[in-house]
């Protein structure tokens, strides 16, 4: 049987989320600057979070066990002389492949990205960034602990039209050595989103304007324009989150917190995923910056599932 690569895991998160207001036909969004401690009030800063991956297995399909353990950090900076923000991605994973008694733990599997996007409300992409290196998991005929997955190498580049709703992709398949390179439009109806920021969009939210959004992201790897709609769930009072905030050291922290869901518009979505958003304190001073305390990412055919905790914040 052919192998088939499973590199969904990679992919981090599907696409993107927008968010149609209550009672409000206009499926467009207005994203709020929540990273910021007077949302209202964007400075030149540099914000780090820092995550701990770990994994936890699933039911499996292909006859053998995956576990990963890593870091995950996203770093946004702030330009307002240039109305710009960039955020700077890098996920550094090992993963332990177990088949039959036998085990291998390949180090170092990296997806480093960075994307820019403009200071406004609609957060209009400019241009984005990607690698990937390392190895997959693959599902077909598997005979050793080495069929188990493949080398997987990638370079994409995305651009945007000035208006952002409208641009170009190139992917390098780096193993192979071929380019496909495709240009896209953004569904007019919803506000577009790169990929690669999709994580800071969803901190923008306000969840008591915004409750069942659609975004439009294209997705490199399916070669075509997506529509993801996510749920935001009802606030989680009373959770006790660990982690260091600026120069404090790490202590347990009781923070309320939104669950959001992501899927995809597809007759074949896959499986959600979900992300913990911290709820705004004050929005003219907002302690936890709407900060990402929590994500749990399904691999495919039911391997298993990627959990990012926070464990250090600095904010901007």
């Amino acid at each position: 049987m052919k192998k088939k690569r499973l590199t969904a895991f990679l992919a981090l998160l599907i696409s993107a989320t927008t968010f149609g207001a209550c009672m409000n036909t206009d499926k467009h969004t207005a994203f709020s600057h929540y990273w910021f401690q007077d949302v209202d009030l964007p400075t030149d800063s540099v914000e780090t979070l820092t995550y701990d991956v770990s994994f936890e297995s699933g039911s499996g399909l292909s006859g053998y066990e995956v576990d990963y353990e890593g870091t995950y950090v996203m770093t946004l900076h702030t330009d307002t002389a240039e109305k710009t923000f960039r955020l700077e991605t890098e996920l550094i994973t090992n993963a332990t492949y177990s088949y039959k008694g036998e085990s291998v733990t390949l180090e170092n599997d990296t997806v480093t990205s960075w994307a820019e996007f403009a200071l406004d409300k609609s957060l209009t992409p400019i241009a984005s960034h990607k690698e990937i290196k390392g190895y997959s998991p693959v599902t077909g005929s598997v005979a050793t602990v080495e069929d188990c997955y493949e080398e997987v190498n990638y370079t994409v580049d995305t651009t945007y039209e000035a208006d952002g709703k409208s641009g170009k992709c190139v992917t390098v398949n780096n193993i192979n050595e071929t380019t496909q390179t495709q240009s896209f439009e953004a569904d007019e109806d919803y506000t577009p989103i790169d990929n690669e920021y999709l994580l800071l969009a969803l901190r923008g939210i306000n969840p008591s304007s915004y409750v069942a959004p659609t975004l439009s992201v294209y997705a490199p790897f399916t070669a075509a324009n997506q529509l993801v709609d996510v749920k935001v769930g009802s606030k989680e009072e009373g959770t006790s989150f660990t982690f260091t905030r600026n120069d404090e050291e790490a202590k347990e922290r009781v923070i309320n917190y939104y669950p959001l869901t992501l899927s995809i518009q597809s007759s074949m979505p896959g499986q959600s995923q979900t992300v913990w958003v911290a709820e705004t304190g004050n929005a003219k001073s907002n302690n936890y910056r709407n900060v990402i305390l929590q994500m749990e990412i399904p691999v495919s055919y039911n391997l298993g599932t990627l959990v990012y905790k926070l464990t250090s914040a600095q904010f901007a």
